[in-house]
């Protein structure tokens, strides 16, 4: 199946499939909608580029839950990163898909009778689909970027899901630069869509489907990467999660970053500060009560990385 087949569908989903829908601009190549439900407004921009590759755009504001049904979609090789909320999908054979920020889920075959549910995180959802032609993944396959295992059955039915990571945090600034960047009318701005897209697509071939980092070190990481989700608040070094893990901490500092594409310490930092906005602006909760919370102990400290990461001091949170 070609792009522009894909394409086509995206197409017919946007004029006939969705309530609400307004498709505000539409052409062979490009079409942006937007759409709103109770309490959720979604724009949706889908992009397809000479070099065979589609790019599906989706950005949610609001605190609704949106339910859709997707009654026929088809996919050569669809790669789907969430970068927030969190977005689950029912096959009709009672396959289930959870999608959570930083997952990067793998999408092939005949979509029937999809059930959806889009649930924002703090007023947000954000997520996007890259599809490929059936001659670029035959090239990619040649030259052992992609592996037959990425094909194997991983659920029943025509359509097959496959979660291939769940921390890609290498992919995710990529990602989220190409989010925001504005529907492409003009050629100069389409050239750099497909730039920022094929940007992504190489770090996803690099981090998420490569077989270069073994599956041994993989867990391994994935594994600190759940203790600091966990305990992030705590008072973790490297020394202590290199132990757990049973890493040395050279190879845990180089592992980390390679697959998550941040370091330990930038890790921490950032489930800390994005916990604390949290906190003050969703729960209303003081902010010594919330440094604390967090793991930051001298104000002035917490002040100077909130305002690095938000633009502001914790206390113009409201």
């Amino acid at each position: 199946m070609n792009i522009t087949h894909i394409y086509q569908q995206y197409q017919t989903y946007l004029e006939n499939s969705l309530s609400g829908c307004d498709l505000v601009a539409s052409d062979p190549r490009h079409c942006l909608a937007h759409f709103s439900q109770p309490q959720l407004a979604t724009t949706i921009q889908v992009n397809q580029f000479d070099s065979e590759i589609l790019l599906a755009r989706s950005l949610s504001q609001g605190q609704g839950v949106y339910h859709s049904v997707t009654e026929s979609f088809s996919h050569n090789f669809s790669l789907f990163l969430v970068m927030n909320g969190r977005n689950q999908v029912t096959l009709s054979d009672g396959f289930e898909l959870t999608a959570d920020p930083g997952h990067v889920w793998l999408v092939y075959g005949d979509l029937q009778n999809a059930q959806e549910i889009k649930q924002p995180l703090n007023g947000h959802m954000a997520s996007l689909h890259l599809d490929f032609s059936l001659e670029r993944l035959r090239r990619w396959h040649d030259e052992g970027l992609l592996t037959e295992k990425l094909f194997a059955p991983a659920s029943s039915g025509a359509a097959q899901m496959r979660l291939l990571a769940t921390h890609s945090a290498a992919t995710m600034p990529l990602a989220r630069a190409l989010l925001q960047r504005p529907y492409a009318v003009d050629s100069l701005s389409q050239l750099d869509l497909e730039s920022a897209t094929l940007d992504l697509t190489a770090q996803l071939l690099r981090f998420v489907l490569s077989d270069k980092q073994s599956r041994a070190q993989r867990s391994q990481i994935d594994e600190a990467v759940d203790i600091i989700r966990s305990d992030f608040r705590q008072d973790l070094t490297i020394t202590t999660l290199a132990r757990r893990v049973g890493l040395n901490e050279c190879y845990l500092k180089r592992y980390f970053k390679a697959q998550t594409g941040e370091t330990v310490a930038g890790y921490i930092r950032r489930l800390r500060l994005d916990c604390a906005l949290d906190m003050l602006a969703q729960q209303g909760k003081s902010v010594q009560e919330t440094m604390y919370f967090v793991g930051y102990r001298h104000a002035g400290h917490f002040n100077q990385v909130f305002k690095q990461r938000f633009g502001c001091l914790p206390s113009a949170v409201r």
